[in-house]
Order: C-alpha cells, then structure tokens, then sequence
C-alpha cells in the first residue's frame, strides 16, 4: 500500500513539472535576424529619431553581428533578458544587459546602467 501511494505521488509530482525550453524557443525566434536602430529614450526626454544608425543581427547561435564597433559581439539570453558582449581589443570592451520587450513589431532594449533610465528601439530589417 505505501509502494502505490509513492507511486501515485511520484507521478503527481512529476505531471506538474513543464519545461521553461518551450518559451525560450519562442521568444529565441522573436529576437532572430536583422534590426536597425531607429530611436532612443533617456530621461527627460521622449523618444527620439536617432543622428547615427547601427544593425544587430542576431544569429541564433550566440553570435552578435554589428556595425557599431569596429568588431562583431557575442550575445546570450533568457526569457527577458539579453547580455551583448564586444570584445574588440584589449582596450576595448563592452558588456550590457537589456531588458527585452517589443512594441508595434519593434525590438526594444532597455539598459540596466542607466540611473535615470535610457532605451533603445530597433525596426526589424530581415
């Protein structure tokens, strides 16, 4: 008797576990491709069209491909999140985590080192 209660507890247990992997791919494929920066956000100012322009492609493997630095990146995220890593010399270096969101099918990166706040929109390209 207490081996068939183990056991049906076991499988209750175990029927209420599901994997996060099924998020993850989702929004894996949202983030996928080519976006150009077309505005910014920091405190006090609204959003705003962008002087100079650069691209991220993200490639799906954790390789960043960009023109902003004079080298490509490295990039790893989780559900909400995105860490971007160039790595360009040894005088440089650049490490960022952006919260993740989309609004009007544009990406939207809002950076963790900003005191008053600061945001970056990018449109998809491909």
């Amino acid at each position: 008797m207490k081996q068939l209660i183990l056991v049906i507890g076991l499988l209750f247990t175990l029927s209420g576990c599901s994997s996060d992997d099924d998020n993850d791919i989702e929004y894996r494929d949202e983030l996928l491709g080519s976006w150009k920066l077309v505005e910014e956000w920091g405190w006090p100012n609204p959003w705003r069209k962008v002087k100079k322009s650069y691209t991220y492609t993200f490639d799906g493997s954790g390789n960043l491909i960009s023109d902003r630095y004079s080298c490509n990146g490295t990039y790893q995220e989780t559900m909400d999140e995105v860490t971007i890593e160039f790595d360009c010399s040894p005088d440089f270096r650049y490490h960022g985590i952006f919260t993740v969101s989309y609004e009007d099918n544009k990406l939207i990166l809002t950076g963790d080192g900003c005191d008053e706040g600061c945001a970056t929109k990018f449109r998809r390209i491909k």
